[in-house]
């Protein structure tokens, strides 16, 4: 798993949150076996702009890229 860049604030994640990273980077390597894609990127966490209330700033939530996996059907 990489950060898109170095604005990609992961300091502060809960550890229930940060722990997941690794079961969807297993779960996107899974994939690849179908899909021919490159690693899970990580776009935001605790950084950006997302809304109000957002669980991003409590580092409860992430955003992941996903432009990189087809459609199978």
């Amino acid at each position: 798993m990489r950060a898109k860049d170095a604005s990609v604030n992961l300091e502060g994640l809960v550890p229930e949150v940060r722990d997941k990273l690794a079961v969807m980077e297993a779960a996107r390597a899974s994939a690849l076996k179908v899909l021919l894609a490159g690693e899970m990127t990580v776009t935001s966490a605790r950084d950006g702009v997302h809304g109000v209330n957002s669980l991003h700033y409590a580092g409860c939530a992430v955003d992941l890229r996903i432009r990189d996996f087809t459609d199978l059907c």
